[in-house]
């Protein structure tokens, strides 16, 4: 399919860019990598400015062609530079995205991604869930056990949480010690089984720190705060309640989970009356 309007010089443009793209990439590719047997392609293109993963996934669902795809045919040359730069802003968006220790996304993606969400669940009127965790006494692991192993306690906590969430939520590393997950979609009672999965398996995990020759464990303290949808809230609001949680969870004891009420819920809105006006009223 053809875009319309589209002419023969402004494709031939197209071409030349692919070109000057080819010789920088050619000097960025100093293994000479081994080339593949390609024969001419058809290639469709489509620029999707600030397109995140699961936006595209929601359009590929449904996702029916039209003129505002590009399509041209790629000899081999030309077809092998599109997919090195294809590997180039794959590289690119990961590194800007996520935290280059433990591979879960950064504070900034995070915070983009949860403004969206309670976006989200304004407009459909479904749940959105935040919780922020802290890994209890992390300085003491550190100063006993040295870096490296702090290092280890990171990376060993980022794969608990990123094999026990939905392909839905977000994990996050937002600090130092400090992670938060997002669970699209999700209200309480769900969000509570999956933070009850992550704290047992925390509980019995023991990570082997070579360097010092010891078996390290550790805790967390969370906090969580869901939105139903109702009302309105910002991230930072949103945020701040979930904080609340995490530092009521670290002075009472540390290890455990603090929940808040949920906020906008249908229950906000209905009277409770009390004993002596429950009798005035049905009288």
């Amino acid at each position: 399919m053809k875009v319309e309007n589209f002419t023969d010089e402004e494709r031939q443009r197209l071409i030349q860019e692919l070109n000057l793209l080819e010789q920088h990439i050619l000097r960025l590719d100093e293994k000479g990598e081994e080339r593949r047997e390609v024969r001419n392609m058809q290639v469709l293109i489509r620029l999707c400015p600030d397109l995140d993963d699961k936006e595209l996934s929601r359009i590929l669902s449904s996702l029916n062609l039209n003129s505002s795809w590009l399509n041209f045919s790629l000899e081999e040359d030309k077809y092998l530079v599109l997919l090195k730069i294809q590997e180039l802003i794959r590289t690119l968006s990961l590194a800007k995205d996520h935290d280059p220790l433990t591979n879960l996304y950064n504070r900034g993606y995070f915070e983009h991604v949860l403004a969206r969400e309670l976006q989200y669940s304004k407009e459909f009127n479904t749940p959105v869930t935040l919780s922020i965790m802290d890994i209890d006494d992390f300085k003491k692991i550190n100063d006993q056990y040295g870096h490296l192993c702090g290092d280890k306690v990171l990376k060993t906590l980022a794969g608990i949480l990123r094999s026990n969430i939905r392909s839905t939520d977000y994990a996050s590393r937002i600090g130092g010690e400090e992670f938060a997950l997002i669970f699209s979609g999700a209200g309480m009672t769900r969000t509570k089984a999956i933070l009850n999965r992550i704290m047992n398996q925390i509980r019995k995990t023991v990570v082997c720190c070579s360097e010092v020759n010891q078996k390290v464990k550790f805790t967390l303290s969370v906090g969580v705060a869901c939105y139903s949808g109702k009302g309105l809230i910002d991230k930072d609001e949103f945020m701040n309640i979930a904080d609340k949680q995490l530092y009521k969870a670290k002075s009472e004891g540390k290890n455990t989970i603090k929940y808040t009420p949920v906020i906008g819920r249908l229950e906000d809105d209905i009277f409770i009356v009390k004993g002596e006006e429950k009798k005035f009223l049905l009288s």
